[in-house]
């Protein structure tokens, strides 16, 4: 529907384009992106309001979630399944970021990362506190079980099977 698109706004970051989700009802699905059980995400994204329960990328099946859904204002976070926080980091609204994301669930000693203009954060995830087995699917401005959505603009998205940001 029209109604549930995402707009393409010209001129926004650095002269560059990108889509903005107006935080109610629009977000934009990939159906299939082959990157398994451990994704890992590069974005350029500028969050234009803060929403308790806003999720600007995840995977509508299971539990990869990223946004600022209680994560206070000025912060975005990485949520499992049940919507606890792995880990936050600082991220001014209204601020362009390169945000890299990197899900390692039950990978020994590698630790998941967050990390916001190049400033990283690390966590250990265990398959309990996750369902996810794989990130086949993305939805970016929403999680579409719960209709959390977010208010943000994306200039850029990468997906794909990591091993832990250059790992």
């Amino acid at each position: 529907s029209g109604t549930l698109q995402p707009t393409y706004r010209i001129g926004m970051g650095n002269a560059l384009p990108a889509v903005r989700f107006d935080g109610s009802n629009d977000y934009m699905t990939n159906a299939s992106t082959g990157m398994g059980s451990t994704p890992e995400i590069a974005l350029v994204i500028r969050f234009l309001t803060y929403n308790v329960n806003g999720i600007a990328v995840s995977n509508p099946n299971n539990g990869y979630h990223f946004g600022t859904y209680e994560a206070g204002s000025g912060s975005v976070r990485m949520i499992t399944t049940a919507g606890t926080a792995i880990m936050s980091a600082t991220l001014a609204l209204n601020t362009w970021a390169i945000v890299q994301i990197y899900f390692a669930v039950d990978q020994g000693s590698n630790a998941s990362i967050l990390s916001v203009n190049g400033s990283s954060s690390t966590a250990t995830i265990t398959a309990a506190n996750y369902t996810a087995t794989d990130f086949n699917l993305v939805d970016l401005g929403r999680f579409n079980f719960a209709g959390l959505y977010q208010n943000c603009e994306i200039a850029e998205f990468i997906g794909y099977s990591g091993t832990g940001l250059g790992a």
